[in-house]
């Protein structure tokens, strides 16, 4: 995926930042850890894992704080707050969405770390 977006806006040069509020995903994504086929996660992480592997450009990592709206107000945010608040608002969704289908329950399992 990062390498059809950086051929398709000729990106050649520069770094991809991923943010995350789980430390324990970042680590198993820089490769502090090994991943475990018994993490919920662990068909994901290996995903963005072959990402990397595979990019023309460089990957970093930054640990978001997770629920930092509980303390201030969303104009005081920086934007990977923001951004994180989204991300976890549209995964809640799509949780709701998949449970109102019928679908399995699915495990909530957290990476430890």
């Amino acid at each position: 995926m990062t390498k059809a977006v950086c051929r398709k806006h000729d990106v050649t040069t520069g770094t991809l930042t991923i943010g995350c509020d789980n430390i324990g995903a970042l680590q198993a994504i820089s490769g502090s850890r090994v991943p475990n086929c018994r993490w919920n996660s662990y068909d994901i992480i290996c995903a963005i894992k072959h990402e990397m592997e595979t990019s023309t450009v460089p990957w970093k990592f930054k640990h978001i704080t997770g629920h930092q709206d509980d303390d201030k107000s969303y104009e005081e945010l920086d934007e990977w707050a923001k951004a994180n608040i989204w991300a976890d608002k549209e995964a809640k969704a799509y949780l709701a969405a998949y449970v109102h289908m019928n679908c399995p329950a699915l495990s909530t399992k957290k990476i430890k770390g």
